[in-house]
């Protein structure tokens, strides 16, 4: 039997919560920083080895890029590891968006994961060392 206080991971269109997009790039940026700060008080340890694994890869593609540009990499080997993160990328975006009936998303897709490593450790580090404003309010580190 399952413990009522624990939460627990229901897949059906019945449970889906809906949201309204963010609508300017400011204010996705500032509810991500918002999310990303929260994540150190997160108790469940696959949620946190998750995001840092997925910070980790894009810092990598980033990382990977500089020594690329600097000749101390390959292009190939670039080319191999940005594949690699996409084609995992792609399936599990894949997969949401069928889920969701959100399939033409998935048109963006090539343009958005060359962009997302750099927003996403921006993120990161920003969640790290400053606060961020929700609700009229200011959060502080």
């Amino acid at each position: 039997m399952h413990d009522p206080k624990q939460v627990h991971y229901l897949k059906t269109a019945h449970a889906v919560v809906l949201t309204k997009p963010q609508q300017s790039f400011k204010n996705l940026l500032s509810q991500r920083i918002r999310w990303a700060a929260k994540t150190s008080s997160y108790k469940n340890w696959f949620a946190k080895s998750t995001g840092l694994i997925v910070l980790i890869m894009n810092l990598s593609i980033i990382v990977v890029l500089i020594l690329t540009s600097f000749g101390l990499l390959s292009l190939k080997f670039f080319i191999s590891i940005f594949m690699i993160k996409i084609s995992i990328d792609f399936l599990l975006i894949f997969k949401t968006s069928r889920f969701f009936n959100q399939e033409k998303i998935l048109l963006s897709y090539i343009f958005s994961s060359a962009l997302y490593p750099l927003f996403s450790i921006y993120v990161a580090f920003i969640s790290i060392f400053k606060g961020y404003k929700w609700k009229g309010r200011q959060f502080s580190k």
